[in-house]
Order: C-alpha cells, then structure tokens, then sequence
C-alpha cells in the first residue's frame, strides 16, 4: 500500500507512489511550421479533436523520446523529450499507424519526418517517411487508459488474418 503524505498547509494527501501525472494541456505539431524536423516517440493513442474551422480531426499522442517543434496556441515552443504532444492524424499517418495507436497492451517507438507536399482533391496533404523501433514497450496504467479511450482508427488493413503474434504487429 502507498504511503499517504502528511496534510500540509490545507492541501489534499496525496499518495506518494503509484500516481502518474496525465498531461492534459499537449502543444499540437505542425509539420509546415516546424521546418522539416522530425517527431520521435512513444505512439500513445489517437483522439478525437474538437472542430477546428469547421472540420472534425484527430490526433496522435506522442509522448516524445527527443525535443521537437510545436506550438501551444499561436506561440512557437520547443517540445522536451518526456513531453506528450499532439499530432494531426494525416491520411499517410493513419494509414501506417492507427493500429499501433490503439493497441491495447503495447507501445511503439516512432519516427517520422514530412518530405514534401503532395496536391489532393481537397487541398494539400504532407507526405512523412516513417520508421518504427522494433522493440515494442508494454503499456502501463495511464497508457492503458489513453489507448482506451483512442477511438479505432479510421483507416486500418482490417483485423490480422493471423491469430497469435501476428496481432502484436499492428503495421
């Protein structure tokens, strides 16, 4: 059982091991503003954003593993390794990993950079390279929680027609 602080100056006890801080305030990536730099993290989840100029979206929690560009309303800031960001969710990027967003007991190491700009039927779109860290991490609680509540992605290969290992490889 958790040791219980002593109640200092009003405040509530708080456990002192066990609780894990879910960050909740993420600065959002914006591959046109951070000049060609690369994402590099832990793919935690995919939500379900508020509409921005009239437009659904969704995003990708990156809890990151190197600093990178974001911006946390119209303010440039640089995003710390440990820190968990938000990043659209492209067609590409759906695509290649949506199912590794949401799965259930593991976590991948990510990394990818934008290369260009292709022209759409809706506008432009940002084309990534993409790799992945082999060695995928076990979720612990609070990313059990965010994988939880990620909605399916919306673009995916459809279940594994393997059963077994072939399920844990969500690309």
């Amino acid at each position: 059982m958790a040791k219980i602080e002593e109640k200092k100056n009003g405040e509530v006890p708080q456990e002192t091991s066990g609780w894990v801080k879910i960050q909740t305030d993420r600065p959002v990536y914006t591959a046109d503003r951070g000049k060609g730099a690369a994402v590099q993290g832990l793919v935690l989840g995919l939500l379900d954003m508020p509409p921005s100029k009239g437009k659904a979206w969704r995003a990708f929690v990156v809890r990151l593993t190197q600093p990178c560009p974001a911006r946390k309303g119209k303010v440039a800031i640089t995003a710390n390794r440990g820190d968990e960001i938000l990043v659209p969710a492209t067609l590409q990027l759906l695509r290649h990993l949506g199912r590794a967003a949401t799965h259930p007991r593991l976590m991948f190491e990510v990394r990818f950079k934008p290369t260009g700009q292709i022209e759409t039927a809706s506008g432009q779109m940002i084309e990534f390279s993409i790799e992945v860290n082999e060695q995928p991490i076990a979720r612990g609680g609070a990313e059990r929680l965010l994988a939880m509540q990620s909605g399916p992605p919306a673009l995916t290969h459809g279940p594994s027609p393997m059963a077994g290992e072939a399920d844990d490889i969500p690309f």
